[in-house]
């Protein structure tokens, strides 16, 4: 997915700050307070803006992205401000999802690459600090500085051999579980739509399963005409409360594919794909079919509520969220939870000292975002204060119901599990293709651990060394 997309699907600020049990590459020990809160005790709105002497510097700042800045809904606006601050062009290389990386290394190879690489939640890790396209940001950004705080313990996670080349910006709610509040209601089963079961504490993975099959419809001639629960991604997985693949600072690596939890996740949705009772929908995106009333339950990404997309459904006051659902009592409640990268340092780099003005800027101009969807911000900002910035509206507006309803599930305290292994698989190479092999029913999971295991160890152990 390019971060442009994911960016349109962040369309508003990231909403109330999570503190959570970490899991995955990032742990942080911060407890909830019920409410927006910092990593730190720090007070952003005092945290002055970056500045740099730029006199004997060209200002000219190239970067290499998934798409132009114009097109970058939270990066181009505080690109427009940084370049009214400083009196700075930025020269733009634009590259496909596809072919990001290899572009880039051809770039680096030639000795003409950019200054800064966009990085990507679902395809940073590993391939950049692996494949030597990238300088560590140490010795240039102060990362112990308070601009810096609220995302310090991410950065330090997403080390790569003790070194930096991840400027964490921030963190954020990957995904919900939505589903049509009508279709629940003219089955009979309003009370045990998600947010109710999760409301009761019974919200998990053999409900949902079970519920699958309740909404299942056929033809005459017996094929599936209505289904219960498909997915846009993979993110059932975060259910499991671990990392499905991971490489600890370069070098420690993590493979859980014969996890029992893992397994557990695709034999359930086995029982349900079409290789069994085929309530479970798969296809390239998910969402149409859930916008045509032809599927319940939707798995997907956490602003999916804010798209125009569903503006009709909305109208008919048929979309509802709630979390992921819980795999069993030892893991207990998941949210999954991506990061926001920022910009890597690209081997070569002709103009360190904007780049480091640049990075430190966007920290600067993005302090005080929130991390779960869609509730907005009272709090002030630095950037709010010096620009006069006025909040964002969304294509779509919670009710005060959803969100009390959000407050509550932060302030339960759920195991945040990071989307490292997305990215992973990202850059094994194509994340839909793994889901469209292990979750439609082609392949039981006990045969594609054994297709897979041997693949993954050898590239794994390729990328640590």
């Amino acid at each position: 997915m390019k971060k442009t997309a994911l960016l349109r699907l962040l369309s508003v600020a990231f909403a109330l700050s999570l503190s959570l049990t970490a899991c995955g590459p990032a742990e942080t020990n911060s407890k909830p307070t019920g409410g927006e809160k910092e990593n730190t005790q720090v007070d952003t709105s005092e945290i002055e803006m970056p500045t740099a002497d730029l006199s004997n510097n060209s200002k000219v700042l190239k970067v290499f992205g998934w798409s132009s800045m114009s097109e970058n809904e939270t990066d181009g606006e505080a690109a427009e401000y940084f370049k009214e601050e400083f009196g700075v062009t930025l020269d733009e290389t634009v590259s496909t999802h596809e072919t990001y990386w290899s572009d880039l290394a051809k770039m680096v190879a030639a000795g003409n690459a950019p200054d800064v690489v966009d990085l990507s939640y679902d395809k940073y890790f590993p391939t950049p600090m692996a494949g030597g396209l990238l300088e560590p940001w140490d010795g240039l950004i102060d990362f112990s500085s308070n601009l810096w705080a609220s995302t310090k313990d991410l950065v330090e996670a997403n080390k790569w051999k003790d070194k930096i080349y991840c400027p964490v910006i921030s963190e954020f709610v990957s995904s919900w579980c939505y589903y049509n509040k009508n279709m629940f209601k003219n089955y009979g089963l309003e009370e045990q739509n998600p947010r109710a079961l999760w409301e009761k504490g019974e919200w998990t993975l053999d409900k949902m399963i079970s519920l699958s099959d309740e909404f299942l419809e056929k033809n005459n001639r017996n094929e599936v005409t209505q289904y219960g629960m498909t997915v846009q991604n993979i993110e059932l997985l975060s259910t499991t409360g671990i990392q499905l693949f991971n490489i600890k600072n370069g070098t420690e690596i993590v493979n859980n594919l014969n996890n029992p939890k893992i397994a557990k996740v695709f034999n359930d949705t086995y029982k349900v794909s079409e290789a069994g009772s085929g309530s479970f929908a798969m296809s390239a995106d998910a969402c149409p079919l859930f916008e045509q009333e032809k599927c319940a339950m939707l798995i997907s990404g956490a602003t999916l509520t804010l798209e125009t997309r569903f503006a009709d459904l909305r109208a008919k006051d048929a979309v509802g969220f709630a979390p992921l659902p819980v795999l069993d009592s030892e893991v207990g409640q998941t949210v999954e939870v991506s990061i926001d990268p920022g910009y890597g340092l690209i081997k070569g780099a002709k103009n360190k000292e904007l780049a480091t003005l640049w990075v430190n800027y966007l920290k600067w101009f993005r302090l005080g975002e929130n991390l779960c969807v869609q509730v907005p911000s009272a709090k002030d900002t630095p950037a709010k204060q010096r620009y006069n910035i006025k909040e964002k509206a969304g294509s779509a507006a919670l009710s005060d119901e959803d969100i009390a309803f959000i407050n509550k599930f932060i302030e339960s305290n759920p195991t945040k599990v990071y989307t490292t292994y997305r990215s992973v698989i990202q850059n094994m190479g194509d994340l839909t293709k793994f889901k469209w092999d292990f979750f439609t029913g082609k392949t039981k999971w006990s045969a594609a651990v054994q297709q897979l295991n041997p693949v993954y160890t050898a590239q794994l152990k390729k990328w640590a060394e």
